[in-house]
């Protein structure tokens, strides 16, 4: 909330005004007096864009007097109340300032204002804008291996289960040799064979 509004400078800009709270309509500042508004009273000024703003006041609720009016301004969808039943706003004009008691008369005469109230309950303007916040940064997740068809999961290295071993084998025992049985015929043939052949020769001599 402000008490008072001073706003606009001789440069080229645009001054916008926009969603903002002007009260200044105690009966302390009554009593002083009264307060206005907007209260812009030098010359050659830079225009003002008024949009959705309540101004509560005690005495104007716009004293703008410059004239010409800068070109571009323009005041619409505020909010606006005066305890002074005498005064509302006081406007440049071509013929020095013009005086208006109410919102209507001001509307009339200016063009200002179109969807504008006179009124203490801004309920008309709806919920403030929001201020934009900026986006949480979002860490990536890690994918998740999908289960193989036996529960384990698919791709990387996966653990192959040990051989069993036989019944009384070390693991570190050397390795044993196995022949098959057709193969030990042949070799118990083989060394009969040899045997009587030479004892064949030992006969001879």
């Amino acid at each position: 909330m402000i008490t008072r509004v001073p706003v606009g400078n001789d440069g080229g800009g645009t001054t916008y005004l926009t969603e903002n709270v002007c009260d200044v309509d105690s009966s302390a500042e009554a009593a002083q007096g009264g307060a206005d508004g907007i209260h812009q009273t030098n010359e050659d000024l830079s225009p003002i864009v008024s949009r959705r703003n309540t101004f509560h006041a005690s005495r104007y609720v716009f004293e703008i007097t410059e004239w010409p009016r800068p070109a571009g301004e323009s005041f619409d969808y505020d909010c606006m109340y005066t305890t002074d039943p005498g005064r509302f706003t006081k406007w440049g004009s071509g013929g020095g300032a013009a005086y208006y008691t109410s919102l209507a008369s001001f509307q009339a005469a200016t063009g200002q204002e179109p969807n504008g109230r006179q009124t203490t309950d801004c309920s008309f303007q709806g919920t403030p804008t929001p201020t934009p916040t900026a986006t949480p940064t979002r860490t990536p997740t890690p994918p998740t291996a999908s289960p193989g068809p036996t529960g384990g999961p698919v791709g990387g290295i996966a653990e192959l289960p040990e051989v069993a071993q036989a019944p009384g084998r070390q693991s570190d025992s050397p390795p044993q040799m196995h022949i098959a049985p057709t193969t030990a015929v042949a070799v118990v043939l083989v060394t009969i064979t040899a045997g009587a052949w030479y004892a064949g020769r030992r006969w001879l001599r």
